[in-house]
């Protein structure tokens, strides 16, 4: 499947910055501080944001004292905000897969919400663990598995209030791609289940430090018999070989 570029299409790039100018969405809710209790210190490290969209997270890992921090990205619109919200940073535009840096030049990436949109998450993941330095640690969030199990349209709204537990369950263990339409038609995500994800990070020569499932800090009501949308997966693992400690102190998942 063809690799694709929404954010530069016009409709789903209006469309997503004014949803996010609202301040009101995941990175808001959720994310901000799922991703700030997985990171190491960042103090003086090499910080590389994969799909890093309009500099979001690249200016969290300023402020965090990051020494260096270089966003990838293969929307030049995105970019585009990037750059202009963001002095001091670096940016290519480059899809995740074929992002190239030197070996054991990062010593933390970070991908938000952009690898549900990669098919050979396989071959990014393990770019990753080259890129990272001895001790390096990757931390990723994407969308939810329970959310992209339910198929889109009237099925995907649904999952926006609440769904049936077993209509959720029966679809997760499928994984397929989906396509949906989201501020465009034919956006084009790959559902994985949660042991997909740890066991190809594994593979890549990474060590699970934590997997969490972070919920919004505005939560909906739940009823008997259905589910809320779990928004997020994230995940953060270490290169193996090094220390196993998780980031902040508590033991390592995976030996």
């Amino acid at each position: 499947m063809a690799r694709q570029n929404v954010y530069d299409d016009e409709s789903f790039f209006a469309g997503y910055t004014q949803m996010r100018a609202r301040g009101t969405g995941l990175h808001e809710r959720v994310i901000d501080a799922a991703v700030r209790q997985l990171l190491p210190d960042l103090v003086d490290k090499r910080v590389v944001d994969l799909g890093c969209g309009d500099g979001w997270f690249v200016r969290i890992a300023m402020e965090l004292g990051a020494g260096s921090v270089i966003g990838i990205d293969p929307s030049e619109r995105m970019l585009e905000l990037a750059r202009a919200r963001t002095p001091g940073a670096s940016f290519t535009r480059a899809f995740a897969e074929d992002a190239e840096l030197s070996p054991a030049s990062a010593d933390v990436v970070v991908s938000i919400l952009a690898l549900h949109y990669v098919e050979d998450v396989a071959a990014v993941l393990s770019s990753v663990a080259r890129w990272l330095a001895p001790d390096g640690v990757f931390v990723m969030v994407v969308e939810h598995p329970f959310a992209t199990a339910v198929k889109p349209t009237a099925d995907r709204a649904a999952l926006d209030e609440h769904t049936t537990i077993q209509s959720v369950i029966e679809r997760y263990l499928e994984e397929t791609p989906i396509v949906e339409h989201w501020f465009t038609d034919g956006v084009i995500k790959y559902h994985r289940r949660i042991g997909t994800w740890v066991t190809t990070i594994a593979e890549a020569g990474m060590s699970i430090v934590d997997v969490s499932e972070p919920a919004s800090t505005d939560p909906a009501p739940t009823a008997q018999g259905v589910v809320s949308r779990q928004p997020v997966l994230a995940i953060s693992a270490r290169k193996r070989g090094a220390d196993k400690s998780r980031p902040g102190g508590a033991a390592s998942l995976a030996q």
